[in-house]
């Protein structure tokens, strides 16, 4: 170890670093704490070609400094004394890395399972990792297991659209199991850590999984004509598992008569991919073969071992659950009979019903395209502000309701609460507040069902609940900027005619498009708030076009049946 001051720029990134992510803020903060009272940590280095140094440790305070010269706050022969460290392995580089980055500012956890699986995989114990960086034993596996994400996963993760626990329980699944649950994830569904599990580890006996001739089973099958996807399941699940294990021992034997170097067999949720590594086919190789508990078989050819210690490598693996009493068929003839006794008693219990109707709506996600897009006007229209005044009165209602929004109705649709917590606070309301809630989240979905044309058709659903209400969209709306810039010059002059508006404005064939705009929704707006009108005020103040009427009517179709 040598202590020597060189020059700034003759110190080059590391060429692996345990940290892929970098806070742009915290590197400023170190540039000004550089620039201010200069470097208080050496760098460590390594002689690289060309007599430059390559970073071992202090990627963070390099990045600093080059912001200063960037800056220009310092040049390119600004001193920085550093510690010179010779005949380094590249293991003995990475782990030195890995342990100053974890002791000083934390990894995001990706970083931090790819900087301890590098290491494991060159044979240090969890004991060593934990003792030189400060982590429990338990800690390093989890982190470890983070390895066995699919890409999708490991990406969501580092971009911190999955939490930490979610993408842990997916760690007992295999990649083609963890995706389906990534791409809904994707999609705005709602996952926590024991549903991913659960999805994960429940038994899955399709056929698509069996590696044996499917003459060979002798049991009966069972279709499931509601699935997305065309998908028949072993209704005899030991026949199946046994039969999946004698095919699994045949595939053994036949990579080792094909040459294999190896063949690992495991039994656990998932095969420990991160255990073993990829080579080019042709080269002397072995092959890993994984049977889950309930059945799905994963291989793994063209593989060589890393050097694991052993302890770590059993440590590492997926852990086994006990197996399950009562198999998937079993479970399911008993929870469809159990559902239709429940079904069946229900009808004697009507709350019960709008209970189980109202949690249906919190949970479904679904609102109209009015809420949405109209939550992002700077002006929020009266019938808004009402629908969202009742959100608040009703969401008061429900104590254990994340409210994380000043919009309530998100707060009742995107909720983050636990069902069953919601469940005992829609079963505590009485019968008014109930009615009242399952009220307003109906409402929350209805409404135009296409809102890119005009729904003039007098017979629609939308339109017989507008004209048994008699709604006067007087009360709700007035030609307002968004209307009026959306009409041609001529349409604006007909509107200003046809509501009397002219005889306030002037001579309006003179006006530009934008002026006769803003002049109409002024005149509109002052209407509006007036107390009293006179005859042609009045005309202003209820003036609508026709596409607001309950159906709505197409003027360009009235017009073709005049020209008819």
């Amino acid at each position: 170890m040598t202590i020597k001051t060189i020059k700034l720029s003759d110190i080059i990134s590391p060429a692996h670093n345990p940290r892929k992510v970098f806070d742009d803020a915290t590197i400023q903060g170190l540039a000004d704490s550089i620039k201010h009272d200069g470097l208080l940590q050496n760098l460590v280095v390594a002689p690289s070609k060309g007599r430059k140094y390559r970073i071992i440790s202090g990627e963070r305070r390099l990045r600093a400094m080059l912001l200063l010269l960037e800056r220009g706050d310092i040049n390119s022969d600004y001193e920085v004394t550093v510690e010179i460290r010779k005949n380094l392995s590249k293991h003995d580089q990475l782990r030195i890395a890995t342990v100053e980055n974890v002791q000083r500012e934390k990894l995001p956890p990706m970083d931090e399972a790819e900087a301890f699986t590098a290491l494991a995989q060159k044979g240090a114990t969890l004991e060593e990792l934990a003792a030189q960086t400060g982590f429990t034993v338990k800690t390093i596996k989890r982190r470890l297991s983070l390895s066995d994400l699919c890409e999708e996963a490991k990406h969501c993760l580092r971009e911190e659209s999955i939490t930490l626990a979610v993408a842990e329980a997916l760690t007992v699944g295999s990649h083609e199991a963890q995706k389906p649950i990534i791409e809904h994830i994707k999609k705005g569904f709602r996952y926590d850590a024991e549903s991913v599990r659960n999805d994960l580890l429940r038994n899955k006996t399709t056929i698509a999984m069996a590696i044996f001739p499917i003459e060979e089973y002798q049991g009966t099958f069972s279709h499931d004509l509601f699935a997305e996807e065309d998908s028949t399941y072993f209704d005899d699940e030991e026949q199946f598992l046994t039969l999946q294990q004698e095919a699994v021992t045949k595939l053994e034997k036949q990579h080792l008569d094909n040459g294999a170097l190896f063949v690992d067999l495991s039994d656990d949720y998932s095969l420990t991919e991160w255990h073993y590594e990829k080579v080019k086919e042709g080269q002397e190789s072995g092959v890993a073969i994984n049977i889950s508990p309930y059945g799905e078989v994963t291989v793994l050819e063209n593989i060589i071992k890393h050097e694991i210690d052993p302890e770590t490598e059993e440590e590492t693996k997926t852990e086994k659950k006990p197996k399950a009493f009562y198999s998937v068929p079993v479970c399911r003839n008993m929870a469809l009979h159990k559902s239709m006794a429940v079904q069946a008693e229900l009808m004697k219990h009507p709350k019960l019903c709008k209970i189980i109707a109202t949690l249906k709506l919190l949970n479904n996600k679904k609102v109209h395209g009015c809420l949405l897009e109209l939550a992002k006007a700077n002006i929020k229209p009266k019938a808004y502000t009402i629908i969202n005044e009742l959100a608040k009165d009703v969401s008061d209602l429900l104590p254990s309701l994340t409210k994380t929004n000043d919009e309530y109705w998100v707060n009742l649709k995107y909720y983050l609460s636990d069902d069953r917590e919601l469940f005992n606070d829609l079963y505590a309301l009485e019968d008014e507040k109930l009615d009242q809630l399952h009220s307003l989240l109906t409402v929350l979905e209805f409404g135009q069902k296409y809102c890119d044309k005009l729904d003039t058709d007098s017979t629609s659903v939308f339109n017989r609940v507008g004209q048994i209400m008699e709604v006067d969209m007087v009360q709700y709306w007035r030609p307002d900027e968004e209307f009026l810039k959306r009409r041609n010059k001529g349409q604006l002059l007909d509107i200003a005619k046809d509501c009397g508006a002219n005889t306030k404005m002037g001579m309006i064939q003179d006006y530009k498009k934008s002026d006769l705009v803003k002049n109409l929704e002024g005149t509109f707006k002052q209407v509006s708030e007036q107390d009293s009108f006179s005859e042609d005020e009045a005309n202003i103040n209820t003036w609508l076009p026709e596409a607001m009427r309950f159906p709505a009517v197409d003027v360009t179709q009235e017009q073709d049946k005049e020209v008819a």
